[in-house]
This record gives structure tokens, C-alpha cells and sequence, in this order.
């Protein structure tokens, strides 16, 4: 879903410098009960397979309803009239996973998700948990439910998100361009008051 994907970003953006630093307050015990929970749930693989599942969504259902709104509203209805549905869903389709590569391709490349997580997971785990809390959890993963657990947490995710995004997608779509919609003249005619009046 799209916003999944924006607040992934965001993480990456936002909260790394801060990190890098709290990290030098864990205890040395804490730490290792808390790199041994990392190893234990295999945290970087279920981060990049909860991104994997973002960007599918962005790119199957999400962005397609994004740039075929953005389209229609563009182009007038006699425009419209002359493009063959299968050639307008097949252009948006591609257009959508050309989008999502490059996105894929430059967080992958400039970002080291591995080494990111980790240092999130440091600092989180530090911040919400005990270390008599950590053990618990660290207890719990290693049990016959724990392990079920994370096994089948990636396809649960991926399961919850596409059926969040099927249920909302095209609502939030409509809104957020009509939204824009009204917005935009508002937001000009207060960046540039005399301007707008003088158009009128």
C-alpha cells in the first residue's frame, strides 16, 4: 500500500541519525539479548520482504488507480473515447511498474536496508523493553508457537495489506485528487494573492 511505502520511507529518511547515537546507551547485556532476538526472527529478511510487499502494492494497485485518475482528469471525454480500455489498462500498467523499479532500484542502491534495520531494532528494542521483557520474547520465538509465528508473519502481512489496500485503495485515490483539486487554486491564491487577482 502506498502509505506503507511512505512511511518506510520516511523511517529511512528520518530516523537514522538519531539512532546511530541511542545505540551507545544499551547496556552490553541488553545488546546481545537484543542481537540475539534479531537473529532469532531473522529481522532483515522480514524487513525487505514487508518493503517486497510494499512496493507490489504500489505497483499493482495503487499507482495504476493514481495515474489512471491523474490521466482522465487530464485528457477530455472525446480524448478519452478514442483509447481501447485494454491499451489504457496495459500503458498505465507498465507506466506503474517502470515507477516502482526505479524507486525499488535507487532505495537499493543507496540505502543499506541491512545495516538500517539493524540499527532501528537496536534502538527501538532499547527504547520499549526491558531487557526481562526481551528474554520473554526471545522465549516465546524459540517455542513451537513463536516459530510458527515467524514463519508465517511475511505472508500475513502481505495477506493484510492487500486486503487493507483492495478495500481503500480507490477511496483514498478519489479523495486525495478531489482534495488536490480544491486545494490547488486555494494554495495559489495564497502564494500569490495579486497575481490571482489580477486573472480574474
Amino acid at each position: 500500500m502506498f502509505r506503507n511505502l511512505m512511511f518506510w520511507l520516511f523511517v529511512l529518511m528520518l530516523i537514522v541519525s538519531p539512532i546511530v547515537h541511542a545505540e551507545d546507551d544499551i547496556l552490553p547485556q541488553k545488546r546481545e539479548t537484543i542481537k540475539e532476538l534479531l537473529l532469532v526472527t531473522d529481522s532483515k529478511k522480514l524487513t525487505e520482504k514487508t518493503m517486497d510487499t510494499s512496493f507490489e502494492q504500489l505497483k499493482s494497485s495503487t499507482l495504476p488507480q493514481m495515474i489512471d485518475t491523474a490521466l482522465k482528469q487530464q485528457m477530455g471525454a472525446d480524448a478519452l473515447a478514442k483509447v481501447q480500455p485494454e491499451k489504457w489498462n496495459e500503458l498505465i500498467n507498465a507506466a506503474s511498474v517502470r515507477i516502482v523499479d526505479k524507486i525499488k532500484k535507487a532505495v537499493r542502491d543507496k540505502i543499506d536496508i541491512a545495516q538500517l534495520t539493524e540499527d532501528i531494532s537496536f534502538s527501538l528494542y532499547n527504547k520499549y523493553f526491558t531487557e526481562k521483557e526481551l528474554q520473554g520474547i526471545l522465549d516465546f520465538y524459540r517455542s513451537p508457537a513463536g516459530v510458527k509465528a515467524l514463519s508465517i508473519m511475511p505472508q500475513m502481512t502481505a495477506d493484510s495489506m492487500k486486503a487493507v489496500g483492495e478495500s481503500t485503495n480507490k477511496l483514498i485515490v478519489e479523495v486525495y485528487f478531489a482534495t488536490i483539486k480544491e486545494e490547488l487554486p486555494r494554495l495559489m491564491d495564497e502564494l500569490f494573492p495579486s497575481e490571482c487577482k489580477d486573472d480574474e
